[in-house]
């Protein structure tokens, strides 16, 4: 977060600091030797902590001593710390920037499944799936060209990647199934499940530890989940398992993110992710994609498994626009949790199903039911603790890292 400046060419003196001493020279006006705390350190370093001035390290011989060479290191070194009340406003201005994107992506994304939610009953997933990811790839594609050239695409790791990708697409599958039958709303409020299923399986597969309260909050979010579900009653459909399947997928998909994520960038995460919906989405054209498997006569099965029709000039323009939501909540998603603290952001994930509740009753006058809101309110309430008790248990490791 602090700035970083770059150390003057060559071995002689540099310019002016405007503190009164030159970069590469002892600083006028100060003992030879100075004794205390500050006894053996360089003389502009020396300088620089008298005066609470920034420094440059490199440029008082450090590291010509040791590297032969100098290396541009962060502006405030550990002699002239900045205060904390600079820090404070820094600090708050990122976290409210990473709301907005975050918000903003959840828009975006809200947008993306109301378009595949009203063209379900006329074309194939796997045809929808195919034209939004060669759009989102080109603008991914776009986007690289300014932030780094395709050399960034490289990986050593192609497979994993794709198996990674072949993740996403059944999480896409379940969910895009639940939502041509059922409400958005209720659709959202499931795979708000997720989080929960993360924790289930950090144990297992990353080995770590989920202690009793976040046992707790997986009971109650799972409880929530019975609620909407209604398994059993009068208005259970099996299509409410969908959403559920969905979020099971995706926090294995959030395991392979995080070994991943620790070796690639964010653009070939998505890079991968869009290469793996085309390869899956022809794959299912070519096997499926004149329709002779769509004899059930049933609506999600119909969605998966009817032929593939030209689209009109109207639906292409949603499609567009479906390819687009999907490229900028992406990278809005990444960017909120790269330039924030996890903790102040995640629990605005949930403002995701108002907005879901919003165009759910605008497009289709859907309105969740007395069961639904209780159980989103449960399934919600036991996300949020466990962003708390994550939060809490970040808090004295990051006490450890402040200088």
């Amino acid at each position: 977060m602090a700035a970083t400046s770059r150390a003057t060419a060559g071995t002689g003196t540099g310019p002016s600091s405007g503190h009164g001493w030159t970069p590469g020279r002892p600083a006028e006006g100060f003992p030879r030797r100075p004794a205390g705390p500050l006894a053996g350190l360089p003389r502009c370093a020396v300088a620089a902590a008298r005066r609470s001035v920034p420094v440059n390290l490199p440029d008082c011989g450090i590291g010509r001593r040791r590297a032969g060479r100098r290396r541009a290191l962060p502006l405030y070194s550990p002699f002239a710390p900045v205060p904390t009340t600079m820090q404070a406003p820094t600090r708050h201005s990122h976290n409210v920037q990473g709301i907005v994107c975050l918000t903003a992506a959840l828009v975006f994304l809200t947008i993306s499944d109301a378009i595949i939610k009203w063209l379900s009953p006329v074309y194939a997933l796997h045809e929808i799936t195919l034209l939004r990811a060669v759009i989102a790839l080109a603008l991914v594609l776009v986007f690289v060209q300014f932030t780094g050239g395709p050399s960034t695409l490289r990986t050593r790791r192609p497979l994993l990647h794709l198996f990674r990708g072949l993740l996403l697409v059944l999480a896409n599958m379940f969910f895009f199934l639940g939502l041509s039958v059922m409400p958005l709303a209720e659709v959202v409020a499931l795979f708000f499940t997720a989080p929960l299923f993360i924790c289930l399986l950090a144990r297992p597969i990353l080995g770590e530890v989920v202690g009793l309260p976040r046992w707790m909050a997986i009971a109650v979010g799972m409880f929530g989940v019975v609620v909407m579900v209604e398994p059993g009653g009068a208005g259970f459909t099996w299509a409410a398992v969908l959403p559920v399947l969905a979020a099971l997928t995706y926090s294995v998909m959030v395991m392979v993110t995080r070994r991943l994520g620790m070796v690639d960038s964010a653009s070939t995460l998505a890079f991968y992710i869009h290469v793996a919906f085309i390869l899956v989405s022809i794959l299912s054209g070519l096997l499926i994609g004149n329709g002779r498997f769509n004899v059930f006569g049933q609506v999600t099965l119909d969605f998966l498994l009817r032929a593939w029709v030209w689209p009109s000039f109207t639906d292409f323009q949603l499609l567009l626009a479906c390819g687009a939501a999907v490229a900028a909540g992406s990278y809005l998603l990444s960017q909120s949790y790269r330039i924030a603290q996890a903790s102040v952001v995640a629990p605005f994930e949930y403002t995701g199903l108002p907005f879901a509740v919003v165009v759910g009753y605008l497009v289709w006058g859907d309105l969740p039911g007395t069961r639904d809101i209780i159980g989103s309110l449960l399934i919600i309430g036991s996300g949020l603790l466990v962003v708390y008790f994550e939060s809490r248990m970040a808090r004295p490791s990051m006490k450890h890292r402040e200088p």
